[in-house]
């Protein structure tokens, strides 16, 4: 059994992310300092929401299983195989301390499925002796405008808007009560080498530079505010997601080319910033009253001008990107598929080359022996024409006629290779007696 738990969930924007690929990458690092960082639920990102996503009351619900299309069964199932895994690398691991880190806990239940927190009480419980709920929280406008930043990035046809802090954060201080949940403001006051990273070791009770460093980013979702009216005008027309979670064939990945459109900085107008600390008052008020959180000294962020271009036009913009980016990212696949087919062509050809000869030679007219069977050996004597090896295609479509007879598979493949060694005239003759009805 470990020491102590830390379950970290989030919230939205509080750099929950650069947390979670910092961890995944230095977990060799923090095993060695007594700390077990699952890594078995894929990517650069672990999806703790996998082995989790069985306390949840309706796991199909979740956006993870439903963007894989798992039902109900195969989701439970997954859970359950993954939580089974965790928890044996976990206590095989010799560490004192348990970290999970997952967002979706604190807002699936907001917008998904109901999570059943008293199961997940009694299953951290039965792993550690003491268990810390962490959350960090963000000035709501300030959530606002980079939750849309991300919304278009992703994808998604709806901005989150104004998050319910105080509804998703309230299950968790009835559960595990006040004296388990450590609400932190984001960005930290008093930043620890820099980043969340650095105040979250901290409260592990490791240094904030136990881990190495973040490689610098490209900032490669981010983009300027007339890209957003062409990124959030596109998603509603077409979405990245279909209505059953599925990837929607139709849509490309525009971020990179929104990120080359060069325009004023991004924002929200002053009416959403308003709404958005209209309906996040009580919150903050709640935020500050139990857990001593307080945004009073910060003014939000600078208001963006209206969107000053119809929906329809911003749109059709949205739609000439898309188009262009499935164009290239088609032709992009036509060159790696090429490339993938030449290389099979060539093991293929090799692997067919009798009498152990050199590999990397280019084989002869006497160097092929031909299968048996017709449509194959038709099949190898245009691998070998394609892979320029004429000589030795031609000699394989002798031998196998020779063998097999003059069956029409293997007429055309001797009439290919009649032709591109430039004897049309019997590579047309050839054609025509392939073509010809039996008996003629």
């Amino acid at each position: 059994m470990f020491d102590a738990c830390t379950l970290h969930i989030g919230l939205p924007k509080t750099g929950t992310t650069a947390l979670q690929e910092r961890f995944a990458r230095h977990a060799g690092v923090l095993r060695r300092l007594g700390v077990f960082y699952y890594t078995g639920a894929g990517g650069p990102v672990p999806r703790h929401i996998i082995p989790l996503g069985c306390f949840f009351e309706a796991p199909e619900a979740l956006l993870v299983n439903r963007s894989d299309g798992l039902d109900r069964t195969a989701s439970l199932t997954r859970s359950r195989e993954h939580l089974d895994r965790l928890v044996a690398q976990a206590r095989a691991s010799g560490c004192s301390r348990l970290v999970l880190s997952c967002e979706h806990l604190a807002f699936e239940p907001v917008y998904t499925s109901p999570l059943a927190f008293a199961d997940l009480k009694a299953f951290l419980d039965s792993v550690a002796r003491h268990t810390t709920v962490v959350a960090y929280v963000r000035e709501p406008r300030r959530m606002a405008v980079s939750a849309e930043q991300q919304t278009i990035h992703n994808g998604l046809p709806e901005p989150i808007g104004h998050f319910p802090i105080r509804r998703a954060l309230e299950p968790f201080l009835e559960t595990w009560g006040r004296a388990a949940l450590s609400v932190r403001p984001y960005p930290p006051p008093e930043p620890v080498d820099g980043d969340v990273v650095g105040d979250f070791l901290t409260h592990l009770g490791l240094t904030g530079d136990a881990l190495p460093p973040a490689p610098t980013g490209d900032n490669a979702g981010r983009f300027d505010l007339e890209a957003g009216w062409i990124g959030r005008a596109l998603n509603r027309r077409r979405p990245w997601l279909t209505d059953d979670g599925r990837r929607n064939p139709e849509r490309a990945s525009v971020t990179p080319a929104l990120a080359g459109i060069r325009g004023r900085p991004f924002g929200l107008p002053a009416s959403v910033l308003e709404a958005v600390a209209r309906a996040s008052e009580a919150d903050v008020a709640w935020l500050k009253t139990t857990f001593g959180v307080a945004f009073d000294d910060d003014p939000g962020p600078e208001p963006a001008p209206e969107q000053e271009w119809s929906d329809t036009t911003l749109a059709d913009v949205g739609e000439a990107l898309n188009t262009l980016t499935r164009q290239r990212d088609a032709a992009r696949a036509g060159r790696e598929q090429e490339k993938r087919r030449a290389d099979g062509l060539h093991r293929a050809v090799r692997a067919f080359l009798a009498g152990g000869g050199d590999p990397a030679g280019a084989p002869g007219e006497g160097d092929v022996v031909p299968p048996d069977d017709p449509a194959t050996a038709a099949e190898l004597i245009g691998l070998l024409l394609d892979t320029g090896h004429a000589g030795a295609a031609a000699g394989a479509a002798e031998a196998a006629l020779d063998r097999a007879g003059r069956k029409p598979a293997l007429l055309y493949a001797l009439a290919r290779v009649r032709l591109a060694q430039g004897r049309t005239r019997e590579g047309l003759a050839l054609k025509r007696e392939a073509a010809a009805p039996p008996g003629i």
